[in-house]
C-alpha cells in the first residue's frame, strides 16, 4: 500500500469515527463503564457504609458485628443498584411496555426495586456524611478545652494558703489577744484571698468565654468537613446514575446502528461486523461484514485483502466455471452462477468460495465423504 492509499484510509476511517454513534461513543463508555463508574461505586460504598457503622456502632456493642454487617450490606447495595438499573434499562430499550401484562409488571417490580435502593443509598450517603465526619473527628482531632474545675483548683489553693496564714496569726497572741505581727499577718492574708477570688472569677469567666470560641470554631469545622462529604456523596451518587443512563443510551444506540448496517438482523457474526474503510467512504458511509450476501452494498477492495486463515480473496470473485447470469441485487451487483458439487443444481456464487446451493447439500456432502453428518455443536464453544 502506498502512501496515499494509507492517507486515503487513514481519512476514510477518521471519517467513519465520525458519523458513527459506536465510534463517536464506545471510547467514553469504556471510560465511564469500567473506570468511573467502579470509582463512583467504591465511593459510594464508603459513604453510606461509613454512615451506616456509625449508626450500627452506637447500638452494637461490638465494632467487628457492625463493621461486618457494614461491608456486606454496602456490597448488596451496590450490586443491588447496578443490575436493577441494567434490568431497567433493558426492558426500556425494549418498550416493555408494548409487551404481555407479564412483562409490564416485571419491569414495574425492577424499577420499584431499583428506586428504593438508589433511594436507601442516596438516604445513607447523604444524610449520613455529617454524622461520619463529626464522629471522625470526636475520634481523630477531639476538640481541646481549658478545664474550669482546674482554674478553680489553682485559686482555691492558693485562698486555702492565705487561710492557714490567718490561722496562724490567730494564734499568735500575748494574754489572750493577738500581738501586732498576729493581726498584720491576718490583714494580709485577708486582702490576698479578696484578690484571688477575684482573679479566679475573671479567669474562670475567661476561660468559659475561649473554650465557647473554641467549641464554635470546632462545630464550624465539623459542618465545614460534613458539607463537603456530603456534597462529594451527592455528587458519586448522581455520577453513579448518569453513567447508568448513559450506558443505557449507548447501548441502545449501538443496537439500532448494528441492526442498520446489519439488514435490520442480528447474525452470529455480530462480533464480526466493522467498517470497512475505503468501501465504506465508496458506499456513502454503508458498514460491511465479512458476509457481503448479507448486505445491499459491495465492498470496494483497493487491493488484495485476507481473510482469517490466510487465502487471498481476488477483487473479483471467482467465477470456477460458471458464467454471469445477468442477473443483479438491488446496487446492480451480478454474481457468476455455479453447479451444486451435491446436487448439481444452478445457483448463484453470492461469495467466491461458496460450493453448495444449501446448507442441507453442504452436510449432505460431508456425510458422504466422511461417514457421518456433521456436527457443528461439538465445535462450539
Amino acid at each position: 500500500m502506498n502512501l496515499h492509499e494509507k492517507e486515503f484510509a487513514r481519512i476514510a476511517s477518521q471519517k467513519t469515527n465520525q458519523t458513527s454513534f459506536i465510534g463517536r461513543n464506545v471510547a467514553l463508555n469504556y471510560l465511564l463503564l469500567y473506570l468511573l463508574y467502579p470509582i463512583a461505586a467504591i465511593y459510594s460504598a464508603f459513604t453510606q457504609g461509613a454512615a451506616l457503622y456509625v449508626y450500627l456502632d452506637r447500638v452494637i456493642n461490638s465494632a467487628l458485628i457492625a463493621l461486618i454487617f457494614t461491608v456486606v450490606v454496602a456490597i448488596i447495595i451496590e450490586i443491588a443498584k447496578y443490575f436493577f438499573g441494567k434490568a431497567v434499562s433493558d426492558d426500556a430499550r425494549q418498550h416493555v411496555w408494548t409487551e404481555s401484562r407479564e412483562h409490564v409488571f416485571a419491569f414495574v417490580l425492577k424499577l420499584v426495586a431499583f428506586i428504593g435502593v438508589f433511594a436507601f443509598s442516596i438516604t445513607l450517603s447523604l444524610t449520613g456524611a455529617p454524622d461520619v465526619a463529626k464522629d471522625y473527628r470526636e475520634t481523630s482531632t477531639p476538640v481541646q478545652l481549658v478545664s474550669t474545675d482546674s482554674v478553680s483548683a489553682y485559686y482555691d489553693a492558693k485562698i486555702e494558703a492565705e487561710r492557714h496564714d490567718i490561722a496562724a496569726g490567730e494564734r499568735m497572741t500575748w494574754k489572750g489577744a493577738i500581738i501586732a505581727d498576729g493581726r498584720k499577718i491576718i490583714r494580709t492574708a485577708k486582702a490576698n484571698i479578696k484578690d484571688y477570688e477575684n482573679q479566679k472569677a475573671a479567669a474562670l469567666a475567661e476561660t468559659k468565654a475561649a473554650n465557647i470560641q473554641t467549641m464554635n470554631e470546632y462545630q464550624a469545622e465539623t459542618e465545614k468537613a460534613g458539607g463537603w462529604l456530603t456534597g462529594f456523596a451527592g455528587l458519586g451518587e448522581a455520577l453513579a446514575l448518569l453513567i447508568l443512563l448513559f450506558v443505557s443510551n449507548y447501548r441502545s444506540g449501538a443496537e439500532k446502528e448494528v441492526l442498520t448496517a446489519n439488514n435490520g438482523q442480528f447474525t452470529a457474526d455480530y462480533g464480526g461486523l466493522r467498517p470497512n474503510t475505503a468501501a465504506t467512504t465508496a458506499n456513502n458511509g454503508a458498514y460491511f461484514s465479512r458476509n457481503q450476501s448479507v448486505h445491499p452494498a459491495p465492498p470496494v477492495y483497493t487491493e488484495p485483502v485476507r481473510n482469517p486463515i490466510g487465502f487471498q480473496i481476488p477483487k473479483q470473485p471467482a467465477v470456477n466455471g460458471g458464467r454471469y447470469n445477468g442477473k443483479s441485487d438491488v446496487n446492480g451487483k451480478t454474481y457468476p452462477t455455479a453447479n451444486c458439487e451435491q446436487c448439481g443444481s444452478e445457483y448463484e456464487k453470492t461469495v467466491w468460495n461458496k460450493k453448495f446451493c444449501s446448507e442441507t447439500c453442504k452436510l449432505d456432502y460431508h456425510a458422504a465423504k466422511h461417514g457421518k453428518r456433521f456436527d457443528a455443536s461439538k465445535y462450539k464453544k
